[in-house]
């Protein structure tokens, strides 16, 4: 994993923190920014370590659509919980009155714990034959990388094996295989 995406994962850990210490301070509103960021500091280390790099909150947004939640390599439902926590973070921030309340706010930290989660616990560097690239895990749907690979195969012991060639590609606790398998 990259320093630069290390660093915003760690980011995205204490945005969550600052939203929980918010919302027990009764500021609903401004948790809701933090709860966002906390997201979209996810789909910023994961972008980031595909070397994409943007300055528009909106650019992030279209971008890990478009990298994660269209071609399935990411639940869909993470880009569009991060769609919906840019609305309330806007409203939160901009709103004259309150009109987040704190249930809108957990779940919104619900939503951001989930996306981090998925890629604390489950994120391997995978090596294929023509590059790298991210797996997660419970979505392993479609790999982009290797052109003579078209899907990643569910684990049967441990191991993923990518369909359509010959390579391993990870084992448990993402550690190298050794040899490829033929």
């Amino acid at each position: 994993m990259k320093p630069e995406t290390e660093k915003l994962l760690a980011k995205a850990s204490r945005a969550i923190d600052a939203a929980k210490l918010l919302l027990q301070a009764g500021d609903a509103d401004f948790a809701a920014g933090r709860a966002y960021y906390a997201m979209f500091y996810v789909a910023e280390a994961l972008l980031a370590e595909k070397g994409r790099r943007f300055r528009r909150h909106s650019a992030v947004q279209a971008a890990y659509g478009d990298e994660f939640a269209k071609p399935a390599v990411l639940d869909p439902q993470f880009h569009r919980w991060l769609l919906d926590a840019s609305d309330k973070r806007v409203l939160g921030d901009y709103g004259v009155e309150a009109a987040l309340t704190p249930d809108d706010v957990r779940a919104m930290l619900e939503h951001a714990r989930a996306l981090l989660a998925v890629l604390h616990r489950n994120t391997l560097r995978v090596t294929l034959a023509a590059g790298e690239a991210i797996i997660v895990e419970g979505f392993p749907r479609v790999c982009r990388i290797a052109s003579r690979c078209s899907t990643i195969a569910p684990p049967r012991d441990g191991w993923l094996r990518c369909r359509g060639t010959s390579r391993q590609s990870a084992g448990p606790g993402g550690l190298p295989p050794g040899p490829p398998s033929r």
